[in-house]
């Protein structure tokens, strides 16, 4: 019997312990809370209960009246700033020798921040108490499928001077909600906007299922081409080209699967075709499978017609930017893009 009394009491030590563990983990929201317009503070000095204000209102210029002491800054301070302002004052003054002041919020007010881009509900929400990316995340509904891994909040700076700045917030939602970094998980302020990107890439050409894609973290040509479905039965993995933007500009490039895809890119996979004309029963462009000849390729377009000669043949050949036209035999093997001409008898 002691000894399972003995482990009823190991394993209660042991979940205190963990919720002390997650406890530890969160942030200190409240103690980090800025106070701002209209929020309602209690305030009492200890051993001094003529001193204690059951509700004070921050006002509209973020001040509070304190007996003895008279108005004081609140606004954009925490509890513990304020507690430490409102001592100073009373010892300063020789009114309270090293008094021990309590700051208490009663109530949460006049606070709005702004979330935009692609959230299910986007709009400005009036926020009470102390409240992180993912509580306004949540009460607008979530994140579209399309929505991007990093959120930007624009947050309004005031310094000494006077002089306002808007700072740029740069948060890993991804991290956060994946990864467990409670660091992303800032509290916001009053007049803070937060702005979700769109995030999707777009895969166009020889795959099964061409269309814009959200771009997840890590995406690369190879991942993409298996959320399009694979290739299509002209698509080739070694034509694989790659078109981003870079401000204003837009630049085309050959990619292979390993590259990483950017918000935006476009990613074009090419035909692996040939084409055939002239005195052929059925002209046009056929897909070129391994060892494909000239012989092979008028055998796919129908034969000869009865003008064709099996000696008057030419081959155009792109080579970079240029394209070589030259004179070709029955056996020679064709490749990507290559035109292949079939002339008329002289006979």
């Amino acid at each position: 019997m002691a000894f399972y009394i003995a482990r009823a009491f190991a394993a209660r030590r042991a979940v205190l312990a963990v919720s002390l563990l997650m406890l530890s983990a969160l942030p200190t929201f409240a103690q980090d809370y800025l106070i701002g317009s209209q929020d309602v503070l209690k305030i009492s000095v200890f051993g001094y209960p003529d001193l204690t204000i059951d509700a004070t209102r921050v006002s509209e210029d973020g001040k509070i009246t304190f007996p003895l002491i008279g108005e004081i800054e609140a606004k954009n301070l925490t509890i513990r700033q304020v507690e430490r302002s409102i001592a100073d004052k009373l010892d300063k003054g020789n009114f309270v020798k090293n008094p021990q002041v309590n700051v208490f919020m009663q109530q949460y007010r006049g606070r709005k921040v702004t979330i935009i881009g692609e959230i299910n509900k986007p709009g400005q929400y009036e926020i009470s108490g102390p409240t992180t990316i993912l509580d306004v995340i949540s009460l607008s509904l979530g994140l579209s499928p399309t929505a991007g891994y990093e959120l930007t909040v624009f947050r309004k700076e005031v310094s000494d001077a006077g002089a306002e700045t808007t700072k740029k917030l740069s948060l890993d939602v991804d991290n956060l909600l994946n990864g467990g970094d409670l660091a992303q998980n800032i509290e916001l302020q009053n007049g803070d906007v937060i702005y979700v990107p769109k995030s999707i890439f777009y895969i166009s050409g020889e795959v099964n299922r061409p269309g814009a894609y959200k771009l997840e973290k890590g995406m690369t040509i190879k991942k993409a081409l298996a959320l399009a479905g694979g290739l299509g039965p002209r698509g080739l993995l070694g034509r694989i080209e790659l078109t981003r933007k870079d401000g204003a500009n837009q630049g085309v490039r050959d990619a292979d699967l390993d590259s990483p895809l950017r918000v935006d890119d476009v990613v074009t996979v090419k035909q692996s075709i040939f084409y055939i004309f002239g005195e052929v029963n059925r002209p046009g462009a056929y897909t070129l499978e391994k060892g494909v000849t000239i012989k092979k390729a008028i055998a796919l377009a129908g034969g000869l017609t009865s003008k064709g000669s099996k000696s008057r043949m030419e081959v155009s050949r792109k080579d970079g930017a240029n394209v070589a036209t030259r004179s070709s035999d029955i056996d020679d093997e064709v490749r990507i893009d290559d035109v292949v001409l079939i002339k008329e008898s002289i006979f």
